[in-house]
């Protein structure tokens, strides 16, 4: 039996026994398969994680490992993917546009205190939506709100939503 240590980094994070990371083919079949009314909704905020000390597939390879599997769910263009290394999310747009994904990503995910209010009005300017990581405190979820930014990428992603829940009419500032 493996124990799993806490990481530091996360002090609310904590295992649940029996749980597991589901596999990508997993997800796809979840999503294709849900009963309810929005599931033609849902879309995908695909990471494409490498790690320099570890054995990663070549960008190439990579993309071909994932992308036809999320072409095969039919789910292609309801797909984001983002890497911090460009070569991956390259790879993986160029074999989207070549299986038939219509129209091209238009999504910039910036560390969230990287971002103001006119770099995020710029970005909508050109069409672009601004997805924020990794913001995890209520004073950071309101301020990246104020600011306008399209979604949240958080750690806590429970407590998220009990703010937004707590918050359905926020006051917008235009002068952040």
């Amino acid at each position: 039996m493996s124990r799993h240590l806490p990481n530091p980094d996360f002090p609310k994070q904590h295992t649940v026994p029996g749980s597991r990371i589901l596999t990508l083919a997993e997800l796809l079949d979840l999503i294709t398969n849900m009963q309810n009314k929005n599931a033609e909704k849902v879309g995908m905020h695909i990471e494409l994680k490498t790690f320099p000390r570890h054995s990663v597939p070549p960008s190439r390879e990579f993309a071909n490992l994932v992308v036809p599997q999320i072409k095969r769910a039919g789910l292609l263009d309801r797909t984001i993917f983002q890497s911090f290394d460009p070569r991956y999310t390259a790879e993986a747009n160029k074999l989207a546009r070549q299986l038939g994904r219509s129209g091209v990503p238009s999504v910039i995910s910036p560390r969230f205190n990287w971002i103001t209010k006119w770099f995020v009005k710029i970005l909508h300017m050109f069409g672009f939506k601004v997805i924020p990581w990794t913001a995890n405190t209520e004073k950071v979820w309101n301020k990246l709100i104020r600011m306008r930014v399209d979604g949240i990428i958080t750690d806590n992603p429970e407590e998220l939503i009990r703010y937004l829940r707590k918050k359905p009419q926020m006051q917008l500032d235009e002068d952040l």
